[in-house]
């Protein structure tokens, strides 16, 4: 409770929080209270600059930026953390106090997706929901805990392929031939991102004896303008799904390295979003 003279002006201090939603403000004059309710809504940034904001992380993931303008799914110059307005003008903006009034409140995207990057599993926070920025921020935390979630998938495919090629060595596995999609040339190669290399995957299994060196896979490493097939299954791990793994073959059929290309959801809608992603500009 503050104590302010009449018509003084009052300056609340949010310490740099940002957050809306309901907000309730009680004044006290003598024994009698009076309250007011009113909703913070939230403003579309505009496009350009949260390109800019994502592209500090293209050193570590070279198709972050690439994520966000997809993610938002935003048209015009604005990128799309909250449901637009219907008008720019002030007073005609459709702002509402109901729950099924959207406008200026967090986009939701199926399934369960929050802002710009889409935040799902885990839930986003408060503060995620109401600042692009925090949303973006998240959004690279969860690809850090996605990137440590796709290296283990790989070195459990390397010890099935190592096996492969040991009990098969006139019919070792082959990788699957280079594909572009957009700008981008995937192949058969270790990742250049850090963290999903290959002494992080090939590596790893190989100091716990899980794989020898004559029955090994992904021995090159991506280089010039070329990506990893794995870069891929990172993309589409973060939307949901393996984009590359390996298919163990039996006395007919020979093994192979396998291009998981769609992805189909509840509504029976296809997705291809690794190709959705590669054919964006960075």
């Amino acid at each position: 409770m503050a104590n302010y003279q009449k018509r003084r002006k009052w300056k609340v201090d949010f310490k740099k929080i940002i957050q809306g939603g309901k907000a309730t403000i009680t004044i006290k004059v003598g024994d009698k209270e009076y309250t007011r309710v009113f909703h913070i809504r939230g403003i579309n940034p505009k496009k350009s600059i949260v390109l800019e904001y994502s592209k500090i992380h293209n050193s570590k993931y070279w198709f972050f930026s690439r994520i966000i303008q997809h993610e938002t799914g935003s048209t015009g110059d604005v990128a799309k953390q909250f449901y637009p307005p219907e008008s720019t003008e002030k007073g005609k903006e459709g702002y509402g106090p109901e729950w099924t009034d959207s406008k200026g409140m967090p986009v939701l995207g199926p399934p369960c997706g929050w802002g710009i990057m889409q935040l799902d599993n885990p839930k986003p926070t408060k503060k995620a929901l109401w600042s692009w920025k925090k949303n973006i921020d998240e959004g690279v935390k969860l690809f850090d805990e996605k990137l440590k979630d796709v290296k283990e998938f790989y070195k459990r495919q390397l010890i099935l392929v190592s096996q492969w090629n040991r009990d098969n060595t006139d019919r070792k596995a082959e990788g699957h031939a280079d594909k572009t999609i957009g700008t981008v040339t995937y192949t058969h190669a270790s990742s250049n991102i850090e963290g999903l290399g290959k002494t992080d995957v090939w590596g790893k299994a190989k100091d716990e004896g899980m794989l020898k060196a004559e029955n090994a896979d992904f021995w090159d490493v991506a280089s010039g303008t070329k990506k990893s097939f794995m870069d891929a299954t990172l993309i589409k791990y973060y939307n949901g799904g393996y984009y590359y793994y390996f298919r163990k073959g039996n006395t007919r059929t020979d093994s192979e390295w396998y291009l998981n290309e769609t992805q189909t959801y509840g509504n029976g809608k296809e997705n291809r979003y690794v190709d959705d992603i590669s054919k964006l500009s960075e």
